[in-house]
């Protein structure tokens, strides 16, 4: 029965080595891209570019949300009415 351990370590081995491969051929792409992105292309830094302006957008959150689906829509304006009179009162007054 001793001879049945035997041929489970023999086999580990080769899993493991097949497994090894495949996380240094990852380590190896992650390594180019990083290369890639240090030294960018024209056309890579250009799309580089244009996604950091999607980085920089506002997130809404509640203090700039203007309606939810939460509340009745009349419980929000009463709620919210001095918000809404300033909001105008910019907006007339910067000739909106």
């Amino acid at each position: 029965m001793g001879w049945a351990f035997s041929p489970v370590p023999l086999v580990r081995y080769f899993w493991l080595q097949g497994r090894n491969a495949k996380v240094e051929n990852r380590n190896q792409q992650r390594q180019q891209r990083s290369i890639a992105v240090q030294q960018p292309t024209p056309d890579l830094q250009q799309k580089l570019t244009y996604a950091r302006q999607f980085a920089a957008e506002t997130i809404v959150s509640a203090d700039n949300l203007a309606y939810t689906t939460e509340t009745d829509l009349t419980e929000q304006e009463l709620a919210q009415s001095d918000k809404i009179d300033a909001e105008w009162r910019r907006r007339l007054e910067s000739g909106f």
